[in-house]
């Protein structure tokens, strides 16, 4: 993926507070790594760039980046930038990263459909409308952003 893709996915990707989307853009980052969408060796976004297009301070930036290096997926080199740095094993610590992070937003969801009388098959309906509604938003940006490339080449 590259740097301006990156930056487009985490700027309409992330919302909220500038906490949340802190730990949505880590969250994202750890997924996309575990994805093999971003490469070991591969350039990040600068910190005024991250800050930009995520709608934050530069000092929130910079926490961002400070958090995922001491996680050990990045390696930030001053003067020379921040890059994917991963090993097998942190790959799969940013896989369980974002594991734990689902698991606990499915508690916090399953807790207020309890409170709401939901029974579980329907939960589990709402769990897989959501996901489904998800795939169908990225495959409209795919399409969307195959139709800007044909369109600009024509």
């Amino acid at each position: 993926m590259e740097t301006d893709e990156l930056l487009r996915f985490l700027s309409t990707s992330v919302s909220g507070t500038t906490a949340q989307r802190i730990r949505m853009a880590k969250l994202l980052l750890c997924a996309l790594i575990v994805r093999g969408d971003l490469d070991s060796g591969q350039s990040l976004p600068g910190i005024r760039e991250l800050a930009k297009g995520l709608s934050i301070s530069q000092n929130s930036a910079a926490l961002l980046v400070r958090e995922l290096c001491a996680m050990g997926v990045l390696d930030s080199i001053q003067g020379q930038g921040t890059f994917v740095d991963f090993s097998r094993e942190v790959r799969e610590e940013a896989m369980e990263h974002v594991g734990l992070h689902i698991i606990e937003q499915l508690r916090e969801s399953a807790t207020l459909a309890r409170y709401a009388g939901l029974s579980a098959p329907s939960f589990d309906f709402l769990v897989e409308r959501a996901f489904k509604e998800r795939r169908v938003a990225s495959r409209k940006n795919d399409l969307e952003a195959a139709r800007k490339a044909l369109l600009g080449a024509g």
